[in-house]
């Protein structure tokens, strides 16, 4: 019997086995062929055209070589064969715009031209109370499923941080800003300073009482940094410093008096009020935009200007990274970050060509939220309403959630420098790479044999270690705080990353701070009617008024020159007419 059944038994192991090894080959040749036909059905299709609109040199683009042949795909090209190879003939219309308040003007002239619109999160607010934006989701819909990709790997900070904005819309105070927005990049606006810069020696400022000084925005006012610091040419940014140092003692809401904002962070670092308290009563002085309070914030920004080497807007990046004109930037952490790299770029290049020049002086830059708090921005992703009307609601959806993948964040965030609001497993390997002391190049992952060389220190103990001792330190940066619920392979624990003494306050930090520093970050939030009051103080500050005095000067010194011209051209005229006369008497004595 077993004889009789064994050549069949033998012919069904044999198939099954085969089977077994062919079967995710015939899978794979069977999900390419539907993928082919996802392409040619693409390809034969009408074009669907989406509109974005996005600030300048915010998106990684095509990289490419002298021959103009692409070596590396931008996102905008790999989101469009990602949506041929789901069948869709995708084109993404793509320009950009300088401000934030150009873009917004021309939508409220009727421009219908952009389906998606990447913009500031006070903008974001505004464009709410306009109805110039739609929801994500549709009625009925659950929060974020329109763009899974972001549900998953969307930083909870971010997601709470945005959901908790009050927007007034006719009068009633709304947290919608989850519906009507997806996060994209986020910073702080910060101090990015210099401790080599060369006026600092003459003026006897040690760089250690700078690397102090920095903990607090009154330290633009000292005289001692008297046109050694740039502010930022931006009415909201450098409003809100005035405003932190207006209010840093006392300030009255209401009729009601609180502590100001120094008093308020040491009772919270004391524990005598909580997280939600502090956050609270922060909020609610970071934006104060009353007539009082804008005619105190007036004052203060006056002196600065005075204190100022200038205003600039984008120029100071630069100007800091080559060590240039200031020691001090009011900067946006993204800028901060470039000018680090930067910095370090040119010492480095320098060095290469000039190793024997020993009266070089390298530029080292750092980067600090004072304590007293700063602002956090989020720029985010818009839907408009325009995009309903062209169809392409959807693809708009696509593009976003595409953009909420971890691998493309970590595409982003290199070109760029700034902060995507995305985490997950690959932004967290990502950042491994970048900054973890314990990664090993060749074996691509950590290695916790590296921390055997270095003494561990706390960030306050670092902060006074000479300079020999510096080299052989370092601290854990713990960010699990941005992390938590996005990861699948890594563990919590995982970022928890160890730094080299020397990177303290620097490029990491700046992007992003420390779990304790949170508390601290304000949103702002949109003006309203005060806008334009605030608006009007801002030309004022930047229009440089001059003494009556100097004005009377100026009057009386024009008044002579008119009055000598007239005298001069009189006197002129009348010797003029004398000597013709006696010409017509010559004339006729003849």
């Amino acid at each position: 019997m077993q004889n009789k059944f064994k050549p069949l038994v033998l012919f069904l192991s044999t198939f099954c086995y085969i089977s077994t090894l062919s079967f995710p080959l015939i899978c794979g040749s069977t999900e390419h062929i539907r993928q082919v036909q996802k392409i040619k059905r693409a390809n034969s299709s009408e074009q669907i055209n989406l509109y974005v609109y996005n600030a300048e040199d915010y998106i990684a683009e095509d990289e490419k070589d002298d021959s103009n042949r692409v070596i590396t795909e931008g996102v905008i090209s790999k989101f469009e064969k990602y949506e041929k190879e789901q069948g869709k003939n995708v084109k993404v219309i793509y320009s950009c715009f300088d401000t934030n308040e150009n873009m917004l003007s021309q939508l409220r002239m009727g421009n219908e031209n952009y389906d998606l619109i990447c913009t500031s999160d006070y903008v974001v607010q505004k464009m709410i109370q306009e109805d110039m934006i739609i929801k994500y989701e549709d009625e009925g819909e659950e929060l974020f499923s329109s763009t899974p990709n972001y549900q998953q790997n969307c930083s909870q900070y971010v997601k709470d941080t945005l959901g908790n904005v009050d927007v007034d819309i006719k009068g009633e105070s709304k947290k919608v800003m989850n519906e009507y927005c997806r996060g994209y990049m986020w910073g702080t606006l910060g101090l990015l300073y210099n401790l080599t810069f060369s006026k600092l020696e003459k003026r006897n400022i040690d760089p250690l009482d700078l690397d102090k000084d920095m903990s607090s925005y009154s330290s633009l006012w000292d005289e001692k940094y008297r046109k050694l610091l740039s502010i930022k040419d931006s009415m909201r940014d450098t409003y809100a410093v005035g405003l932190l140092e207006t209010y840093k003692d006392d300030f009255e809401v209401d009729g009601k008096k609180y502590d100001g904002f120094e008093t308020l962070y040491n009772k919270y670092n004391k524990g005598e009020i909580t997280k939600e308290e502090y956050a609270t009563l922060g909020d609610t002085i970071f934006n104060l935009c009353d007539d009082t309070t804008i005619e105190r914030v007036k004052k203060n920004l006056i002196s600065l200007r005075n204190n100022a080497y200038g205003f600039e807007v984008d120029s100071g990046k630069s100007d800091m990274a080559r060590g240039n004109y200031f020691a001090i930037n009011l900067a946006w952490s993204g800028d901060a970050c470039w000018a680090m790299e930067m910095a370090d770029e040119f010492n480095e290049e320098h060095e290469k060509n000039y190793p024997d020049d020993e009266t070089f002086n390298p530029t080292t830059l750092k980067y600090q939220i004072p304590d007293s708090g700063s602002n956090v921005w989020f720029d985010s992703w818009v839907i408009t309403k325009a995009c309903e009307k062209h169809g392409s609601k959807e693809i708009a959806q696509d593009f976003v959630d595409f953009l909420s993948d971890p691998e493309i964040a970590c595409q982003n965030m290199d070109y760029i420098g700034y902060t995507s609001c995305i985490a997950g497993d690959a932004v967290l390997s990502y950042l491994h790479e970048a900054n973890d002391i314990r990664y090993d190049e060749e074996k691509e992952e950590l290695d916790d044999e590296f921390l055997e060389d270095y003494a561990l220190y706390s960030k306050d103990e670092i902060k006074e270690l000479d300079e020999d001792k510096l080299e052989d330190s370092i601290f854990e940066k713990d960010v699990s705080y941005f992390f938590e619920g996005t990861l699948d392979e890594y563990e919590l624990d995982d970022a928890k990353l160890y730094m080299e003494g020397s990177e303290l306050n620097r490029s990491f930090d700046a992007s992003y701070p420390d779990e304790s520093k949170l508390s601290s970050l304000f949103v702002m939030k949109d003006y309203g009617n005060q806008n334009q009051a605030i608006s009007k103080m801002w030309q004022q500050i930047k229009n440089r008024y001059l003494p009556l005095y100097v004005y009377i000067i100026a009057i009386a010194v024009i008044s002579g020159l008119v009055t000598f011209v007239i005298v001069n051209k009189v006197k002129k005229s009348k010797e003029y007419k004398a000597r013709k006369l006696a010409r017509e008497e010559k004339l006729l004595a003849k």
